[in-house]
């Protein structure tokens, strides 16, 4: 698993490397670079492979970052398959 900070050439060239061997991305968006161009870009394309998913991963992008972050660990963990905790 790839998670995405900001960045700019480095960050791109991991991530379509990542993407070559189909390790599943994280992009941090609100952090911006390539966090952002690559949560862009690929929006739809979540959208359409993981409809279950698209409403976690569109808050990759919440100018709150504590909404950011968490839909990144909710996300992490359902594409390693890790069961989501149980609340009390």
């Amino acid at each position: 698993m790839v998670v995405l900070f900001g960045g700019a050439e480095g960050t791109a060239e991991q991530a379509q490397i990542a993407r070559h061997f189909e390790i599943p991305i994280v992009p941090l968006a609100f952090t911006g670079g390539t966090a952002k161009w690559y949560w862009t870009q690929t929006r739809d394309l979540i959208a359409r492979a993981k409809p279950q998913d698209i409403e976690i991963y569109d808050r990759l992008v919440a100018e709150n970052q504590r909404v950011a972050l968490a839909a990144a660990v909710r996300l992490i963990g359902r594409w390693l398959n890790i069961p989501a905790p149980r609340v009390r």
